[in-house]
């Protein structure tokens, strides 16, 4: 199961009247938690005394925020179930989990999850996205999440779809390039034997043109059968 991640967000350079609105389909819900969707839930992020953000130890400024969902990196040293138990406590409706550090697309099923809030792991890209809109002081963020089902088999096959693509195009160029390569080479080749062969046929011809004026310049003498007594 997927989610579509609707986010909208007001900046306080327009007091916050220009709302900004984005959706994508994104994530993998946690099976262990709840799949009910969230609505316009206010994002936050969870910063403890040491200034991380994964959630495995208690906030420096306690909050208490109704219908919120907490943006967490994943790591730290406790479970996915510690984050998600303490967001819940500080009034979350939904937690958005990603890997801030990992540059790959995976995504993970949150087993470790005992909670009962919406639980959704997504990919960096968005993860990033919108912990730095949540982390903006001057910026308002609310995020809708809509659980999807979707067969996950078939979205890996996409992935190595769009991957296979990929190797297939450049398989293709480089294909293209040693055909070109190919036939520069024949073509030199045969340039090269078309210059050699010309060349012969020319020092053949100024050979000939030499034995013929050498033979012209050679002196005759006639000899008669009777000669005189």
């Amino acid at each position: 199961m997927t989610t579509i991640i609707t986010y909208e967000y007001y900046l306080s350079d327009s007091n916050f009247t220009n709302k900004t609105e984005e959706t994508q389909t994104n994530g993998f819900v946690s099976t262990k938690g709840g799949q009910f969707s969230v609505r316009n839930g206010k994002a936050f992020i969870l910063t403890d005394i040491n200034g991380n953000f994964d959630g495995c130890e208690p906030l420096a400024n306690p909050m208490n925020i109704s219908n919120g969902i907490a943006i967490i990196h994943r790591g730290g040293n406790c479970t996915f179930s510690v984050k998600i138990t303490r967001a819940k406590q500080y009034g979350a409706s939904a937690v958005i989990i990603y890997d801030p550090a990992h540059l790959g697309s995976e995504l993970y099923n949150m087993l470790q999850n005992n909670s009962d809030i919406l639980s959704v792991y997504v990919q960096r890209p968005i993860g990033s996205n919108l912990f730095n809109l949540a982390r903006n002081n001057r910026t308002q963020l609310n995020i809708t999440l809509q659980p999807i089902n979707i067969d996950f088999d078939n979205y890996n096959s996409e992935n190595i779809w769009l991957g296979s693509q990929s190797a297939t195009i450049f398989i293709a160029i480089s294909i293209c390039i040693l055909i070109s390569l190919c036939i520069s080479w024949l073509i030199f080749y045969y340039c090269q034997r078309h210059h050699a062969r010309t060349a012969k046929d020319r020092l053949q011809n100024r050979l000939s043109n030499a034995a013929k004026k050498a033979l012209t310049k050679i002196p005759l003498i006639s000899v008669s059968e009777n000669p005189q007594t």
